[in-house]
């Protein structure tokens, strides 16, 4: 009832709508000019406990997986916000977008959303596009750390359709069921 109470303070009014997601989208596609051709979005930076050149050979290895499905102009990287910038070899043949647009407007144009642990996962995932966490791919310095994030997501998600591939093989083979269904 505490925020009911605040909620009467700033006069805050409800509006009865109905949620589109082709609105957000075709707004998303209208502002962000690049997004219109991204097929996979691929969130990077933000991750913590995580040995840093293990990272980039699993990305690397996932970026090698990817270009087995998709043109490497289909694929935009979406850096965090607020944390150092993550460059990697490859990425110039990519879509970058600039780290202050969110994550969670991109995904609106994506087929795939793929990251370790952002809450763009799930709200991918509940609005019917494909979300991939690299969570047990990627190893942690930290025990559990694996386990926490996935339970994390899947709280978090209604849908509970996050993928969890355990390495790179059944990371391809998401995308190759992927790829089948789109045809």
């Amino acid at each position: 009832l505490c925020w009911e109470s605040f909620l009467k303070l700033v006069c805050a009014q409800k509006y009865n709508y109905i949620f589109n997601p082709k609105h957000v989208r075709r707004f998303v596609n209208d502002r962000f000019q690049q997004a219109n051709n991204v097929e996979v979005l691929l969130l990077v930076g933000g991750e913590y406990n995580l040995d840093r050149t293990e990272y980039e050979t699993v990305m690397n290895n996932l970026y090698n997986v990817l270009t087995k499905y998709y043109d490497p102009i289909k694929i935009g990287i979406k850096n965090h916000p607020n944390h150092p910038m993550v460059k990697f070899e490859w990425q110039d043949k990519c879509v970058i977008f600039d780290s202050k647009i969110p994550a969670n407007l991109l995904c609106y144009t994506s087929k795939i959303i793929i990251a370790y642990e952002s809450s763009v996962l799930y709200e991918a995932a509940d609005i019917g596009i494909r979300a991939i966490s690299t969570a047990y791919i990627i190893p942690s310095t930290l025990d559990g750390q694996s386990d926490n994030t996935v339970q994390y997501l899947l709280d978090n998600s209604k849908s509970k359709k996050i993928s969890f591939p355990q390495d790179i093989d059944e990371f391809d083979g998401l995308l190759t069921t992927q790829a089948k269904d789109s045809v």
